[in-house]
């Protein structure tokens, strides 16, 4: 196999997780804006409000639709709220409908305290060209509109934000790499936190979705958002391995890649340096095949089952307790100069 490994490697890993970041850090500033300007204003005036002033807020258009309030005990409601891309008319981040409760005598500590929030029917479409995300200009708006340049002082004291019993329900996520042509759905996707802390504490997060309309995946996360350490526990079923040919491509000479893949894993490792995670756990795979950029086949096999004591990617070490193979059968082929298949 030849490895045509390109030099922009590194840079599109760290396009894919400025993404993770920015997409959560977009999210939650959609909502926290929606709530804020609920506890400022009323009803139909803070829906107002908002709307005419959206541009001059964040630099991209935002409508929401019968939002209610109940201010001395802090609850507040909307539903269809949708922030949208940079054309006014395709919808980026939107939430079909959104319920809030909030501890009003925190505010007075400087601290956001929600006490319980749903979110439904959340859509967000990130989309990844060779240089930039649809998500730039806005992130360089809020970068550029609030940067201050003041240098803080010793007696300020950041706004502490918590977030209890957050609900998300009915979740649907789209993300296309336009250079490689490859495309993530995530389907009826739900998550569920006791308590999401946004500061140097694990949060633990209970969800499961739908991957591309087949695979699903479920489990546990634990979550650190201050470092972004992370841990996962989870099954994941009937993942096509053909989801992942583009990824392989540009490392390996290979014309094909199938079969569906099960697996019980526990995942450590930190999303800002995602190739550095280490894996242990069981997967197994039916009717898996890998064949050359010919037609050749390199592998195949009914069955395979792997036992994983671990697997730690950033130091190339990979210890297996299991490795069965049923209907297994592999071509070599030895040519004149040397190289082989």
């Amino acid at each position: 196999m030849q490895n045509t490994n390109t030099d922009n490697t590194p840079k599109r890993k760290h396009g894919v997780r400025r993404a993770i970041k920015w997409s959560l850090i977009t999210l939650v500033s959609v909502v926290l804006l929606a709530i804020g300007a609920a506890i400022a204003w009323l009803g139909p005036l803070a829906e107002w409000f908002v709307e005419k002033y959206d541009l001059e807020l964040m630099g991209r258009q935002l409508t929401m639709e019968n939002l209610r309030i109940k201010l001395f005990s802090g609850e507040a409601s909307a539903q269809n709220i949708i922030l949208y891309e940079q054309d006014d008319t395709t919808p980026f981040v939107s939430l079909g409908d959104v319920k809030v409760e909030m501890a009003l005598k925190d505010i007075f500590d400087g601290h956001i305290h929600l006490t319980r929030a749903t979110l439904d029917s959340l859509y967000a479409h990130i989309d990844q060209s060779a240089e930039s995300f649809n998500f730039d200009d806005m992130l360089e708006y809020i970068a550029v509109t609030y940067a201050s340049e003041e240098e803080p002082t010793e007696e300020s004291e950041p706004w502490a934000i918590t977030l209890d019993n957050l609900t998300i329900t009915n979740g649907h996520l789209l993300y296309y790499d336009q250079e490689l042509a490859q495309r993530w759905e995530l389907t009826q996707l739900n998550a569920a936190t006791p308590s999401f802390y946004l500061d140097d504490r694990f949060s633990h997060i209970d969800a499961d979705m739908i991957i591309n309309d087949v695979a699903t995946l479920n489990g546990a996360v634990e979550l650190n958002y201050a470092t972004w350490d992370f841990l996962f526990d989870g099954s994941l079923r009937e993942f096509p391995f053909a989801e992942i040919y583009n990824y392989l491509t540009p490392y390996l000479n290979i014309g094909s890649i199938s079969g569906v893949a099960r697996a019980d894993l526990n995942i450590e490792g930190n999303i800002m340096d995602i190739m550095a995670m280490t894996i242990s756990g069981n997967a197994s795979a039916k009717e898996f095949g890998l064949t050359t950029s010919a037609g050749g086949k390199v592998l195949y096999s009914d069955e395979l089952h792997v036992g994983i004591n671990e697997i730690d990617l950033a130091n190339n070490r990979y210890l297996l307790s299991r490795l069965e193979a049923f209907g297994f059968s592999s071509e070599m082929e030895l040519n004149a100069d040397g190289t082989t298949n």
